[in-house]
């Protein structure tokens, strides 16, 4: 019903409107008529919204709490990672379970880290534009994370941190429990993520001049900097014996680290991230194809709060009643907060607004909680937010979208960890991901997928999506 009712609305914000009638029979085969789409979107919004606070109200579930402590990060981080492989969750409404030998998955084969490699890796690397959404980082006045002394990451010189965990410090302890930090412990060992060595003088300036979509593809390695007679950066190319050693306090240091990035290899970490849920934490744990057995929650009570608080205000927006007189601001408040306390991130100061900016707030919270859970992928369709001239409201919230777009395609940022050795410190550098260069391209008919070309061509009843 919050599918409906969103394609129902935000079809109507779409150049063509996404709609048609079959060339063969005349029916209607995507979209809604235009004298009949809002009503429809009020329709199926009330549905979403009764459904929602009927599960709420039944009081069969909550949500994971077990090892959450108030004012404890640690706890709230560490209740985040149990939530997942928990059965007994109070949280889990719909689960697929697996058992070894018989019926397993190979998550951990293909998404741990790169020491971990069995057969493949680091196939799940959370973006620094998904990591922006959280709260816990100082930010330039644009929203962007601060890794410089300046108002940008082209101004000023690089901060500097005795351990790169210390850049996370003040992170959600959620976003913690969702990605691998650099320097953080898995598995009982510690992750050693890092893009190079500098050897230059400090304070150290960034590295580029020019950080925007339009320079994506000059890469370190182009750097004079790495290239030089006298280079002051050190990079790897691959693991092993394709390491460049930098020699630190008597020391022999790879330039890349146990698990890179490696520039020649799309295996070692491409933003400077893992995914950590859904992985095996267990270090007596050994990944291969087929082994993995942990559950997949496909869904619990978080996103339930969450339907609810999108479907309220969606509701407030059109200028609707609560179906069962509750207040629905107050709802989508309540939800959002539970949440978000939970989550061990700050709290909403005031309430949700009848407003877009309240839809963001509510956007944005499903995007943070419900991440690597198979729901971002149909938002990002359903709110209609992914071609172009819309991609201002890509993550749920404002973004300029020429930053990291242009009018086809997209990329995404990493944030990249670098040791210095004139400091005996590291410094984040945030720009486009740069190992095996990936761009993406989405337009609007691909909203819609296509009938496959058989079924159409031997039936005189299915007909094509318009435009295809």
């Amino acid at each position: 019903m919050l599918y409906a009712g969103s394609v129902a609305k935000y079809n109507e914000t779409v150049t063509g409107r996404l709609t048609g009638l079959g060339q063969k029979t005349g029916v209607r085969v995507m979209g809604f008529a235009a004298e009949s789409a809002a009503a429809a979107s009020r329709k199926y919004f009330k549905e979403a919204y009764s459904a929602a606070r009927e599960v709420i109200n039944s009081g069969r579930y909550s949500l994971y709490k077990k090892r959450w402590a108030s004012g404890d990060r640690n706890a709230q981080y560490q209740n985040m990672v149990d939530m997942f492989s928990d059965l007994t969750s109070p949280e889990n409404i719909y689960v697929k379970e697996y058992g070894y030998p018989t019926f397993t998955h190979g998550y951990d084969a293909y998404s741990a880290p790169f020491i971990f490699k069995a057969p493949l890796a680091s196939g799940t690397c959370p973006t620094l534009d998904f990591l922006e959404l959280f709260d816990g980082f100082d930010r330039y006045s644009n929203g962007t994370i601060k890794v410089t002394t300046g108002a940008s990451n082209t101004d000023g010189t690089y901060l500097m941190y005795d351990s790169p965990m210390d850049f996370f410090a003040n992170a959600e302890p959620r976003l913690r429990a969702y990605v691998i930090f650099p320097g953080d412990v898995f598995k009982g060992k510690e992750i050693e993520i890092r893009a190079g060595v500098y050897t230059g003088s400090a304070p150290i300036t960034p590295l580029f001049n020019n950080y925007t979509y339009a320079t994506a593809e000059t890469r370190y390695q182009n750097l004079s900097a790495y290239t030089q007679a006298s280079k002051t950066l050190y990079l790897s190319a691959r693991e092993g014996n394709g390491q460049e050693i930098v020699s630190y306090e008597g020391v022999d240091m790879t330039a890349a680290g146990a698990n890179g990035p490696f520039y020649d290899n799309g295996e070692g970490c491409l933003t400077g991230l893992y995914g950590r849920k859904w992985l095996n934490p267990d270090p007596s744990f050994e990944a291969g194809e087929g082994r993995s057995a942990q559950p997949f929650i496909l869904m619990r009570y978080a996103e339930v709060l969450l339907n609810a608080a999108e479907a309220a205000v969606e509701l407030r927006l059109a200028g609707e009643a609560s179906p069962d007189g509750s207040d629905l601001l107050q709802v989508a408040t309540s939800a959002v907060n539970e949440i978000r306390e939970r989550a061990g991130a700050s709290l909403l100061v005031g309430s949700v607004t009848a407003d877009n900016n309240g839809r963001n707030i509510v956007r944005k919270e499903r995007r943070k909680e419900l991440a690597l859970e198979h729901k971002t992928k149909w938002d990002l369709r359903r709110w209609r937010v992914q071609h172009y001239e819309e991609r201002d409201g890509f993550w749920g919230e404002y973004r300029q979208k020429d930053s990291f777009s242009n009018n086809a395609r997209y990329r995404f940022r990493g944030l990249y960890p670098f040791f210095s050795t004139q400091t005996g410190k590291y410094f984040f550098d945030a720009r486009f991901q740069w190992v095996s260069l990936k761009t993406f391209e989405y337009n609007i008919v691909d909203y819609y997928f296509a009938i496959p070309g058989g079924e159409v061509s031997k039936s005189v009843v299915i007909d094509q999506q318009p435009n295809r």
